[in-house]
């Protein structure tokens, strides 16, 4: 993403967040991705769409121009959500009331609660909502003003529902599947499993399993 930042001749990428999909119960708000682009010095890059209503409610208080310290998740109490801080200007807010332009939501009115554009660092632009969703349709960040198709990257939180409503603007060649942090990973091996019986399947590969006896097969 460094090098498609800088370079207006690469195809822009998008990046699903699939680990954190709220489709699948993910929390829609881990920064993993956002902290690591921020650090890399990552520029023209969206993210879509970060469930924040504290930090959507603040950004609303200062109203479009406000700039301010964007601390994340400051009301969250799970590990993967995490509260990083970033310098930020408010580019625009809504009520997050919208018409989807394509896919799943195609035509229908959609509510995202009290809605914020906000530029971070002045590099990194997000979109926070108030009403948990995963990214659908690219009329979650243009109802504010942000131009997809102006981006050189996009990371959106959704695990597949998002190619109907961006299919006309990523090819799948330049989409890219990322496991972070977050509830709906589909790499099961990576999650902390309590009071799980061992072996169990895809868990232990390798195990082996008959019918007991006693269980009649028909």
């Amino acid at each position: 993403m460094l090098a498609t930042g800088g370079d207006p001749t690469k195809p822009a990428l998008l990046f699903a967040d699939v680990a954190d999909n709220p489709g699948g119960g993910g929390r829609g708000n881990t920064t993993a991705i956002l902290r690591s682009f921020l650090d890399a010095g990552v520029t023209g890059a969206g993210f879509a769409v970060h469930y924040d209503p504290p930090l959507a409610a603040e950004a609303h208080r200062l109203g479009p121009g406000g700039r301010f310290t964007a601390r994340f998740n400051r009301s969250e109490a799970d590990e993967r959500s995490q509260c990083p801080e970033a310098d930020a200007q408010v580019m625009a807010i809504s009520d997050g009331e919208i018409v989807g332009r394509r896919g799943s939501i195609g035509g229908r009115r959609y509510s995202l609660g009290a809605s914020a554009w906000l530029k971070l660092a002045g590099r990194i632009d997000v979109v926070i909502i108030s009403i948990r969703h995963q990214c659908l349709d690219t009329e979650m960040l243009e109802h504010l003003g942000l131009k997809v198709c102006s981006l050189r990257g996009l990371v959106v939180k959704s695990r597949g529902h998002f190619r109907a409503g961006f299919n006309d603007i990523f090819a799948d060649e330049h989409i890219l599947e990322v496991d972070g942090p977050g509830l709906a990973t589909p790499i099961l091996t990576r999650v902390a499993w309590k009071d799980v019986p061992r072996p169990i399947w895809p868990l232990d590969p390798d195990m082996s399993w008959q019918v007991p006896n006693d269980v009649a097969v028909s």
